[in-house]
């Protein structure tokens, strides 16, 4: 008998969790076993991932709905600090969105529901309004940060959907560990690569260019900051290429000016890429850095590895645990913009220590291929 599953994402736009969802929901529909679904939250956001998958979207919201501020979009933000010392008590638009969602589940008969990240909180009313509705919570961040920063004003709302849900999965063993506390049935998948390289085709490490990929605009989150530090300190004939959603050069309101100048003749800004010009930007380097404070997982990490590239990243959970604890790639302290200059300046001057480099980067990156992340989801799911 298929499967029906549905997906709650808050859009298809540029983001790792947004690529993911879009692959594993393809994935399980290529599959006999499954029928999958993806609900879309935000219905006038435009999609950066095309997707087979059947895509449902709330009701057409009322005008008073529709004027509402994008701080609501995203649901650490959609409550008033105010307001979530209430427990259960959602604003209006929260609702709505919820009522929607139930509508859809009526429906169309779904045999479990995804939550990602935040609409963890839907969870204690979907199980009310269908209690044999399997509802899993697909958490794509850091406990931590989940816990102490992003929905530190929703915390026991989120803490309520994580009881209620009938599985909690995490990216990595450390969250696992943590979610565990609030809920038993917590287990670990990783991420898989979702970038196609059927030529395997690797960087032959020559290009002097290192690349960067993630939202440049969450500047806190992925270390725009720290970037531009870090680029200030490279030998005169290597840059940072970067793929991202803003240049930040030009992020004067809220990067500091004077490394925004010290950086200008070493970053070279490619716009947002994805399928194919993603994967030239790999190819076309010879070091992969990554400079987040935080990370869920780290997914371009895993890309990177695919095409043979030596990665340096800052110590967070995510880093750590694609690394393997700095096996296959070197992690430095968080902040330690020295430190990341120095192991950086070791592989610009050895081709020799990044094909070393290169070769733990394709063996890791084994662990992380769609058909074996894929066969997780179907163990679990079936």
């Amino acid at each position: 008998m298929t499967k029906k599953i549905l997906f709650v994402v808050n859009d298809l736009n540029i983001g790792g969790l947004q690529r993911v969802v879009s692959i594993i929901a393809d994935a399980l529909n290529a599959l006999d076993d499954f029928e999958s679904s993806i609900f879309i939250v935000r219905r006038n956001i435009p999609q950066f991932y095309s997707v087979e998958s059947k895509l449902f979207y709330p009701r057409q919201a009322p005008n008073f709905l529709e004027k509402i501020d994008r701080k609501f979009c995203s649901l650490r933000n959609r409550f008033d600090e105010n307001v979530s010392n209430q427990a259960n008590q959602f604003l209006t638009v929260e609702k709505f969105l919820i009522s929607s969602l139930l509508a859809k589940i009526s429906k169309n008969n779904f045999d479990t529901v995804i939550l990602t990240a935040d609409y963890t909180a839907y969870a204690p009313f979907i199980k009310k309004a269908f209690p044999n509705l399997r509802v899993i919570s697909w958490m794509h961040n850091n406990f931590d940060v989940y816990m102490d920063n992003y929905f530190k004003n929703i915390k026991q709302e989120f803490i309520n959907g994580l009881q209620a849900s009938d599985l909690v999965v995490s990216l990595t063993a450390y969250d696992a560990e943590h979610f565990a506390k609030y809920n038993s049935h917590s287990v670990e998948i990783a991420n898989p690569v979702t970038i196609e390289n059927p030529k395997g085709t690797i960087s032959n490490l020559q290009k002097h260019v290192i690349s960067w990929v993630g939202r440049t605009s969450d500047w806190q989150h992925k270390g725009t900051d720290y970037l531009l530090k870090i680029a200030a300190q490279l030998p005169d004939d290597w840059v940072i290429s970067i793929a991202g959603d803003k240049d930040p050069l030009k992020m004067i309101n809220v990067l500091d000016a004077s490394d925004i100048q010290r950086a200008q003749q070493k970053l070279v800004y490619v716009g947002s890429l994805k399928g194919e010009a993603l994967a030239n930007h790999y190819v076309a380097s010879s070091i992969f850095l990554m400079t987040s404070r935080w990370e869920g997982f780290g997914l371009v990490m895993a890309e990177a590895m695919s095409f043979g590239l030596p990665l340096v990243a800052f110590d967070q959970t995510g880093a750590r645990s694609v690394t393997r604890d700095g096996e296959y790639g070197q992690l430095v302290k968080l902040g330690d913009v020295a430190e990341m200059n120095h192991q950086l300046s070791r592989l610009i001057g050895s081709q020799k220590l990044r094909e070393q480099w290169q070769k733990k980067s394709l063996l890791r990156v084994q662990n992380y291929l769609l058909k074996e992340v894929i066969q997780k989801w179907v163990n679990i799911l079936k």
